[in-house]
């Protein structure tokens, strides 16, 4: 399967590089592209030599506030996607995984058994563990894949709600969600949970698992 791969990174997540590359260097289904949406010094601090790597940053990503800088980064992911969908119309899926973030082998794979069961599937967002201590699942999109389709319906925004700044996929996920139950019904299918076995890399350099309880319904 014909794919995008992206990544938002911030210089606090650069302790993750080596593992990161690794697991991406595994996947048996490698990328047509990889974006990386950061700073162009950070770019050059987290990136590898390969040649699919490309380098984007959103107009408002300035590494000086985080819901504005990475809102911005996703954007610009999911902007460049699309021009890069236009352009190859093989390509339909967008990967989108945390910096800090490690997958299996054949995750390209798993979305594919997916699709075979769900042909309408435009987004499999998989659930993560948490590197905090105390919590266990985070639901953010830190390994995510989308279809262009659901790119397409909306884009990644900000805003303001009684003094509070919300944005990076926050607003993204609840829309698309609402559309998804709401407006698509049979036509587009949307699935959410412990869908792959993902591990969150942590500072000191060990790592963060699903608890045995939770892995029930891993493809």
């Amino acid at each position: 399967m014909k794919y995008i791969a992206a990544t938002l990174v911030g210089a606090h997540k650069l302790y993750s590089k080596e593992r990161f590359w690794e697991c991406i260097d595994n996947l048996t289904q490698q990328p047509e592209v990889f974006y990386i949406s950061t700073t162009k010094d950070v770019f050059d601090r987290f990136t590898d030599d390969k040649n699919n790597r490309v380098h984007i940053q959103g107009p408002e990503d300035k590494a000086d506030d985080m819901i504005r800088s990475t809102t911005s980064a996703r954007e610009a992911i999911r902007a460049h996607s699309l021009i890069y969908m236009e352009e190859h119309p093989e390509v339909e899926w967008t990967l989108w995984l945390d910096n800090d973030i490690g997958v299996p082998p054949d995750l390209v794979e798993k979305l594919e058994s997916i699709i075979v069961e769900y042909p309408h599937l435009v987004m499999a967002h998989s659930y993560h563990p948490a590197r905090q201590d105390g919590e266990q699942l985070r639901h953010g999109m830190a390994c995510t894949f989308t279809h262009r389709d659901v790119l397409a319906a909306y884009p990644f925004t900000r805003a303001y709600l009684r003094g509070a700044n919300y944005g990076d996929d926050q607003i993204w996920l609840s829309v698309i969600g609402s559309l998804g139950r709401f407006t698509w019904r049979d036509e587009y299918k949307m699935i959410g949970g412990t869908i792959f076995d993902i591990i969150h890399f942590v500072e000191d350099g060990g790592e963060k698992t699903l608890p045995e309880h939770l892995r029930g319904d891993l493809v």
